[in-house]
C-alpha cells in the first residue's frame, strides 16, 4: 500500500528531537496512533483533500483552508487546533524570491499537516533536523521551528534590499547619474509587496504568542514572542527601506529640475538677447515703401554693424546685471 498522491512525507515525533518515518501501509493499518506525527503534501492533487478529511477527521472549513488557492498570513483558532497559513521567499533555482511561497498548516496536539503548492527550503530544513536527531519534538514545537526557518529567509530578502540600497545611493551621488528612478521604483515596489504579507505574518505570530493553545508551552508562546519581535524589525527595516527610497526619488527629482530649470534659464536669457533684433529684421523686413536707405548699397553693412552693436549692448547689460 502506498500513500495517496500528494502526499510528501510522513513522520512521527519521538519526543528527543528525532523522527521515524511512517510507512502507508502502517498508517492505515494503526486506528489508534502512538505519538504525534507530521504530514507534508502537495496540495494541488487531487483526491488529497478527502482522504485526510476522512483519516484525521478535519473539518470542512480546516480541509478548504489548507487546499485554498489565496490565501494570506493568519492564525485562527478551530477547536483543540489551529489553523495557521504563513509565507515564505521562494528560493527554488529560477524563481523570484519575492514571489513568496504559501505554507498551509493544522496542529493540534497529536499531529501537524502542512501543504505547499511550491517546494519550501524551510520545511525541508526541519525534515534534515528531525533525521538528524536534533528537531522538534512535538507539532507544536515543529510549528515553531517552521515559523522561526521561514523568518531567517525572509531576513535574506531584507538584506538584500539593504544592499540594493547601498548600491543606488553610491550611483545616485554622481551628477551625471539622474536618470534612475525606474529602478528606484522598481526597489519600492518589491518592499511593498514584501511588507503586505509581513504586516500579517506578524500578527498571526502574535496570536500564537498570545493564545492559550494546549499543544504550545509557555517556552514555545516564548518564541513566537521572538518571532514576532524579529517580523516588527524588518518590517522596520522595510519602512526604512522605502523613505531611504522616498529620499533618492525627491534628490533625484530636485537634480533634474535644476538642470531643466538651468536649461530654461538659458534659453530665456538668448530669446531676450534675440529679442529686439529680430524686432529689427522683421519690422526692416516687410515688403512695403518707405524702407530708409533701401536705394543705398551700404545700407545692409551699416544695418548688420547695428544689429552688432546692439546685441553686445544687450550682452553687456545682462553680465553687468549678473544675468550670465
Amino acid at each position: 500500500m502506498s500513500w495517496p498522491e500528494g502526499v510528501l512525507f510522513c513522520y512521527r515525533f519521538d519526543g528527543r528531537g528525532g523522527a521515524r518515518p511512517v510507512e502507508a501501509a502502517a498508517f492505515e493499518e494503526d486506528a489508534s496512533p502512538a505519538g504525534p506525527l507530521w504530514l507534508h503534501a502537495d496540495y494541488t492533487c487531487a483526491g488529497l483533500s478527502d482522504w485526510l478529511q476522512q483519516r484525521f477527521g478535519l473539518a470542512d472549513v480546516v480541509v478548504n483552508a489548507l487546499f485554498a488557492a489565496d490565501t494570506r498570513p493568519r492564525a485562527s483558532r478551530m477547536g483543540q487546533g489551529a489553523l495557521v497559513t504563513l509565507r515564505g521567499v521562494n528560493r527554488n533555482p529560477g524563481a523570484d524570491p519575492l514571489d513568496m511561497i504559501s505554507l498551509r498548516i493544522w496542529v493540534d496536539s497529536q499531529c501537524i499537516i502542512t501543504t505547499r503548492r511550491y517546494r519550501l527550503r524551510s520545511v525541508e530544513q526541519v525534515r534534515q533536523a528531525l533525521e538528524a536527531g536534533y528537531g522538534p519534538e512535538t507539532p507544536g514545537t515543529c510549528l515553531l521551528m517552521l515559523a522561526e526557518q521561514l523568518t531567517w529567509h525572509i531576513n535574506e530578502v531584507i538584506d538584500d534590499f539593504e544592499d540594493q540600497m547601498d548600491a543606488f545611493e553610491e550611483r545616485s551621488a554622481a551628477a551625471d547619474d539622474v536618470l534612475l528612478g525606474g529602478e528606484l521604483a522598481e526597489i519600492r515596489r518589491q518592499a511593498v509587496h514584501v511588507r503586505r504579507y509581513l504586516s500579517a505574518q506578524r500578527d498571526a505570530l502574535a496570536h500564537l504568542a498570545l493564545a492559550e493553545f494546549g499543544f504550545i508551552d509557555s517556552l514555545g508562546r516564548l518564541g513566537f514572542v521572538e518571532l514576532n519581535n524579529t517580523l516588527q524589525r524588518y518590517l522596520e527595516e522595510l519602512d526604512l527601506v522605502r523613505e531611504r527610497v522616498a529620499i533618492c526619488q525627491e534628490r533625484l527629482q530636485a537634480r533634474l529640475a535644476e538642470q531643466l530649470n538651468g536649461r530654461m534659464y538659458v534659453l530665456n536669457l538668448v530669446a531676450a538677447l534675440f529679442l529686439p533684433l529680430t524686432f529689427l529684421t522683421g519690422l526692416l523686413g516687410v515688403n512695403v515703401a518707405g524702407i530708409p536707405a533701401a536705394d543705398h548699397p551700404w545700407a545692409f553693412s551699416a544695418f548688420c554693424l547695428l544689429l552688432l552693436i546692439l546685441a553686445l549692448l544687450l550682452f553687456f547689460l545682462l553680465r553687468r546685471r549678473r544675468w550670465l
